[in-house]
């Protein structure tokens, strides 16, 4: 054995998910005049030990999270939907919240986790890490907040509102739609 020699190093990275694109789709509600622009995303990690990175820039460990703009992309008044996305580029290799908002009402609220669970989109090879989303609204029809159709019943639809997110773990793409 050659006296200083080392043995070589396995160095251990932290897998990445990295997301390319966050798309809330809002539909059954009156699109007019005061839809929208554009509603706010917050990104909250669930561990001090989860990075948060966004276009690049990491955000510190005792941030409260991160937040970006959804700007509106599509509206369709026939179909009274809107479609709001963000093409951040967002780096995370723990779970998160986040959080969706209009001005100062929130729309919806999610958690993006990874977890060993067996219901989940992908699989890493390595280490059986998955991930999953799950969401809820917190809007209602009586909230004001995109309007619900007119209808001639005394009770008014919530909207629906469908969450996609896509990117890539480990190298495979994940869609993911709760």
């Amino acid at each position: 054995m050659i006296e200083g020699a080392s043995k070589p190093s396995m160095k251990l990275s932290s897998p990445w998910f990295d997301l390319r694109v966050f798309y809330v789709r809002v539909s059954g509600f009156q699109v007019d005049k005061s839809t929208p622009e554009f509603l706010n995303l917050y990104h909250i990690p669930l561990s001090p030990d989860t990075l948060l990175e966004v276009n690049g820039v990491r955000s510190s460990m005792y941030s409260d999270g991160v937040s970006l703009v959804l700007r509106r992309d599509r509206v369709d008044m026939k179909s009274e939907e809107a479609i709001f996305v963000s093409t951040d580029t967002i780096r995370l290799n723990g779970s998160m919240k986040f959080k969706v908002y209009d001005k100062e009402r929130r729309v919806l609220s999610g958690v993006l986790e990874m977890s060993n669970s067996n219901s989940s989109v992908a699989e890493s090879r390595s280490n059986a890490k998955k991930w999953s989303m799950s969401c809820d609204t917190e809007i209602s029809a009586s909230s004001g907040l995109f309007k619900g159709k007119h209808v001639s019943s005394l009770e008014l639809p919530c909207p629906e509102i469908e969450v996609y997110v896509a990117g890539c773990y480990l190298g495979t793409q994940l869609p993911e739609e709760a």
